[in-house]
């Protein structure tokens, strides 16, 4: 299972990606977590 997470610049966190800069941490059961820069 993986969980996704949105950050915009100033840190806030959204379920929802935010307009402009995000980054998209995915974390996974085992406890490790990927780093995505999104822009949208």
């Amino acid at each position: 299972m993986r969980c996704y997470c949105y950050y915009n610049l100033a840190g806030v966190e959204s379920a929802e990606p935010f307009k402009g800069v995000n980054l998209k941490v995915t974390t996974y059961t085992d406890g490790s977590r990927t780093t995505e820069k999104i822009i949208k």
